[in-house]
């Protein structure tokens, strides 16, 4: 049994060095050191990745609350118009009494 030397060749695949039997192994303290860049890119798109799935959480909580900011206060608008409707409509019915008292008394 011997030990295989290997490279990094890029993020999913390693490159033999010298021919392999059953058995024999790959020492993986020597990978840390064969090729480095590639493994120190794919850290980086890796972290890149996240840090954009972070942000894109980060938009999308925002404009979640900014939706839910614009529908209370399309909600609080709804109830003061509902307000100055019924308001008006007590308003309506108060003249109308105050017509009624008006006609009987002059007819």
């Amino acid at each position: 049994m011997k030990t295989i030397k290997v490279i990094i060749r890029d993020t999913n695949t390693l490159e033999l060095q010298e021919d392999g039997n059953k058995g024999d192994v790959i020492n993986l303290n020597e990978l840390s050191v064969a090729n480095v860049g590639v493994v120190t890119e794919a850290i980086k798109a890796a972290a890149r990745r996240e840090i954009e799935q972070e942000y894109a959480v980060k938009n999308e909580n925002e404009i979640k609350a900014k939706l839910l900011e614009a529908n209370l206060k399309s909600q609080e608008a709804l109830q003061k118009i509902e307000i100055e409707k019924s308001q008006l409509n007590m308003t309506v019915e108060s003249q109308k009494k105050r017509n009624r008292k008006i006609k009987s008394r002059n007819g």
